[in-house]
């Protein structure tokens, strides 16, 4: 019924990394599996397959799977139409392949029998959006029903993914050039009587011409009173005199992201405002300044709020300061579940970790302010990444 397909002759598209990267991250999993006592691992996440593989589609809306052993090529599990993009266009090209109106599951359950693991210590992906409870019962139970042992493993991958290697960085790194070029172009074309809707569609395309493919989350984009409604993004709203303007943009370049949030105003800002920017940048002169290998997530925030704090505000206590950032689907473009940067977190940074660090002042149903950086973790301190674009609110 299910059998084991290998994509052969030229790839249809070449792949982001040379093999080198992929077996290191292979031998980097297989490590961590050892660790833990694993003979295979089924992970689910369109993340993690595209990290272990290469396959890359927005069709992981149907299930999707890949079966890591010690002795063997990593092997996809996908629906026939997907399947393609594992043999056409990733590191493996191996793949066992379901049609429409087959079990995905049992095709799952015959793969760790024909790779020999059947019976024994299986782990699975136990955080992730992408398996259904059903489907966790099927499989647990058919692993059960040939004697083996069903793991949860939370974030074995991620946390090979959440340091990131050269080539990673690199495209991050263009992906913060490509979002200074944006952001110049959004408040560009920002002004009194110019709706949000041809701001968006200004930075969208040149995201898209300068080399973003589609990101993990849209362009949040607001004006005047909807920036305090969280995530907004584009609407018909004529921008005023007196309006704030608040931009997050990602760029994805082969799916890792770059992330930058600045803000604007429609005229002269007040004062207050004024004050409440400084504020945000000193907080971000704190995250920047404090981030480095080997200090922990909740020291990089406690600089950042204690920046807050001297400032006269309090805003940031219950609230996460940054995120990391690295490959991304939808239905997001951060990686918050493997570190993140919140209160007395005590997961310790390490050099080549990347995050989108996002120092702000948030009133509720009234003003967002916020700005942010895209920063990799180095040995002695930080690199920003987001392409220089400067941190004052842009006056248009």
């Amino acid at each position: 019924m299910f059998f084991i397909n290998q994509g052969t002759g030229p790839l249809v598209e070449p792949t982001a990394f040379e093999d080198a990267e992929f077996e290191r991250r292979l031998a980097g999993t297989r490590a961590l599996m050892a660790e833990q006592g694993l003979d295979a691992l089924i992970c689910f996440a369109p993340e993690n397959l595209y990290y272990l593989t290469g396959h890359d589609t927005p069709g992981y809306y149907w299930y999707q799977a890949c079966v890591v052993t010690h002795d063997h090529l990593p092997v996809n599990v996908i629906r026939k139409l997907e399947a393609t993009n594992t043999l056409g266009r990733s590191w493996s090209r191996m793949v066992v392949e379901y049609e429409d109106v087959q079990d995905p599951v049992a095709a799952t359950l015959w793969l760790l029998q024909d790779l020999g693991v059947a019976g024994k210590r299986i782990g699975y992906e136990s955080e992730t959006f992408f398996l259904t409870p059903n489907q966790y019962d099927r499989l647990r139970d058919g692993v059960a029903n040939t004697g083996g042992t069903f793991v949860g493993t939370p974030a074995l991958v991620e946390t090979m993914r959440s340091v990131k290697s050269e080539p990673e960085l690199a495209y991050i790194r263009r992906g913060g050039k490509i979002l200074a070029k944006a952001m110049a172009a959004g408040f560009e074309v920002a002004g009194e009587g110019v709706t949000e809707r041809a701001v968006a569609a200004r930075v969208n395309e040149v995201l898209i011409a300068e080399g973003s493919c589609y990101q993990g989350l849209p362009t949040f984009l607001g004006t005047g009173p909807r920036p305090a409604l969280a995530h907004s993004t584009w609407s018909d709203r004529v921008m005023v005199k007196g309006d704030a303007l608040a931009y997050e943009i990602s760029a994805s370049v082969e799916r890792y992201t770059c992330a930058m949030f600045r803000m604007g105003v429609v005229g002269q800002p007040s004062d207050d405002y004024l004050r409440k920017m400084d504020a945000c940048k000193a907080a971000l002169h704190a995250i920047l300044t404090t981030a480095r290998d080997g200090v922990t997530a909740g020291e990089v925030f406690a600089a950042g709020n204690k920046a807050f704090l001297d400032a006269g505000f309090n805003d940031g206590l219950g609230r996460r300061l940054g995120y990391s950032v690295g490959i991304s689907y939808p239905p997001d473009w951060g990686e918050g579940h493997i570190i993140d940067l919140r209160r007395d977190s005590e997961k310790v940074l390490k050099k080549g970790m990347v995050f989108h660090t996002t120092p702000g002042l948030i009133y509720f149903g009234h003003e967002v302010i916020n700005i942010s950086q895209t920063m990799i973790i180095t040995q002695t301190g930080t690199e920003v990444a987001t392409g220089g674009f400067p941190l004052d609110a842009v006056v248009v």
